[in-house]
């Protein structure tokens, strides 16, 4: 059982940044090292380093850290207003109201995570639209601090940062594809959903997972409703 960090990252700096400059290696290597910060310390330190970061992560709003969660933990999240916040504490009453308010928002500003179909057709070379390439704004995402972990006290030299700051660049930007290592390296880093707008969403993190609550069936909403009464 491992541990979890969940964090949202606003898509379109990235996007614009790396449309005037081009992926180059000095961004994915710095992409990777914050990546492995974040997964291993509580903020993004300079490991000591002198050299001032690269513009993308002076772009206003880019990373954000929101805290890590045992595996175990069930955890209400919510976005508004461009902002993803845990809910202290929740009760069956404000579980059941936002199960409902969900549901009645609806998920048209979501996009959802690739369907396996779509998925397939990706790495099998067919011809995938990807959704996000003209409105993404935000993504939420979450990474398995095991992944990293046990770089933390390695030398900076000895941590894989060009690798991790290739595949996360590439799942922020929605190329599942090129995203596989990563992706297949014990969930890593794994996209919730990306938000168009900045509506009401609701998510919940349960069985090491985080997911939007108008995914959840009904049966298994019982099933937490019943657990939460108990706690």
């Amino acid at each position: 059982m491992g541990y979890a960090r969940v964090f949202w990252v606003r898509e379109q700096p990235i996007r614009e940044h790396i449309a005037a400059k081009g992926r180059d290696e000095a961004l994915t290597e710095e992409v990777g090292r914050r990546i492995l910060s974040l997964s291993v310390k509580d903020s993004f330190q300079q490991h000591g380093e002198t050299e001032q970061p690269l513009p993308l992560f002076d772009t206003a709003s880019v990373f954000f850290p929101l805290g890590s969660f045992h595996s175990t933990d069930f955890r209400l999240l919510l976005w508004t207003g461009r902002r993803l916040c845990a809910l202290p504490e929740p009760s069956t009453a404000m579980f059941d109201t936002l199960s409902q308010v969900a549901s009645a928002v609806g998920v048209s500003h979501l996009v959802l995570p690739i369907s396996r179909d779509e998925y397939y057709k990706a790495i099998g070379g067919g011809q995938h639209r990807n959704q996000l390439e003209q409105d993404a704004h935000t993504s939420v995402y979450w990474i398995y601090e095991d992944f990293t972990r046990e770089f933390k006290n390695r030398p900076d030299t000895d941590w894989p940062r060009k690798e991790v700051g290739a595949a996360a660049l590439n799942l922020m930007l929605s190329d599942w594809s090129r995203a596989e290592r990563i992706r297949n390296c014990g969930n890593a880093i794994s996209r919730c959903c990306s938000l168009i707008q900045p509506d009401l969403t609701v998510l919940v993190w349960v069985s090491n997972c985080l997911r939007l609550i108008s995914e959840i069936e009904a049966d298994e909403l019982q099933r937490l409703h019943e657990w939460l009464a108990r706690e």
